[in-house]
């Protein structure tokens, strides 16, 4: 199951390059856009389903 990138919005671009701190606000550039780095661009990342998480808690308490 898929679901919309939180980071980028779905958008697959992000305004922030990715070399740059997440608390940081001013930055030099000579590009507008870069490529979501969460989701490669796609706009998409796969969501984990309860099934696949419920199997993960049972093996760590293996």
């Amino acid at each position: 199951m898929y679901q919309k990138c939180p980071i980028c919005d779905g958008q697959g671009i992000v305004s922030k390059p990715p070399y740059v701190a997440g608390d940081q606000n001013t930055w030099v550039s000579d590009r507008t856009s870069y490529p979501c780095k969460t989701c490669n661009g796609t706009g998409l990342i796969v969501a984990p389903t309860p099934n696949s998480e419920a199997k993960e808690a049972n093996n760590e308490n293996i």
